[in-house]
């Protein structure tokens, strides 16, 4: 409202601020996913996913891999993270985005990963450690 107030008081003409106001809207639209009704589907979740794993702020991400093998209608999955099977894994469709929940574990603990697929492709997460006592994000790209 602020902008709007301040080109009527510019002497911007309502034409001007009417075709403004379409482009927004129109914009809005073509780039909101709510607004377009798209939705993800849980077998977009199904491939191999490049992770860039985010230990620190302050260093270069390192690279591991995040396979799925299998969505199921029950909500489960079927997978590996880190060379580590998934010995709990599950999905759900929210709003505009698939969101994952895993556990994995290695010879120092559990692992507790959990993410979201976007519908523009974006996907990311964290994963804590117990036994390493890390908390790190990532990011996915599929392969």
């Amino acid at each position: 409202m602020p902008r709007l107030n301040a080109m009527i008081a510019s002497g911007t003409s309502a034409l001007s601020i009417v075709c403004l106001s379409l482009a927004a809207v129109s914009l809005a639209a073509v780039t909101s996913p709510a607004l377009a009704g798209e939705t993800l589907v849980p077998e977009e979740l199904i491939g191999t996913w490049d992770v860039a794993l985010h230990f620190s702020p302050d260093a270069p991400p390192s690279a591991t891999v995040m396979e799925i093998t299998a969505v199921n209608e029950d909500g489960t999955m079927t997978g590996s993270f880190y060379q580590s099977a998934f010995e709990t894994a599950r999905y759900r469709v929210e709003d505009d985005m698939l969101i994952i929940s895993v556990i994995t574990s290695d010879s120092t603990g559990p692992y507790a990963t959990s993410g979201r697929l976007y519908l523009d492709g974006y996907f990311a997460g964290q994963t804590l450690s117990t036994g390493r006592d890390f908390l790190m994000a990532w990011t996915a790209e599929r392969q």
